[in-house]
This record gives C-alpha cells, structure tokens and sequence, in this order.
C-alpha cells in the first residue's frame, strides 16, 4: 500500500511541475514577417483578440 502511496504521489509531483512553470509565463514571444500593409494590419487584429482572451500575458512582437 505505501508503495502505491509513493508511486502515486510521485507520479502527481511530476505531472504538477509543469503546469506550475507553465501558469507563471506572462510573456509571449512571435517571430514574424507580417510588416506591410493588410499583413500588418492582420497581425495586430490577432494581437488584439489574443489580449482580449489572455490579458495578463505582454505580447513581444518581433518583426524579421
């Protein structure tokens, strides 16, 4: 039984360490090449529907 008990908990610290680093990004980074005209203005249409679904998270757009 104990050992059942630890394989568990084990197996539950594995799966909770991810989602713990992965709840505390507050940035996200695109690389892109949308930089001109309608291309522009369609990746800002998507930022600005990305910071209405998440918007604690700070968009840093990085054009190429």
């Amino acid at each position: 039984m104990k050992k059942i008990f630890g394989v568990g908990l084990a197996l539950l610290l594995i799966l909770a360490v991810p989602v713990v680093l992965f709840a505390q990004k507050t940035e996200f980074t695109i690389f892109h090449y949308w930089t001109a005209g309608g291309e522009k203005e369609a990746i800002d249409e998507l930022f600005k529907i990305f910071q209405q679904q998440h918007p604690n998270v700070k968009i840093l757009e990085n054009p190429v």
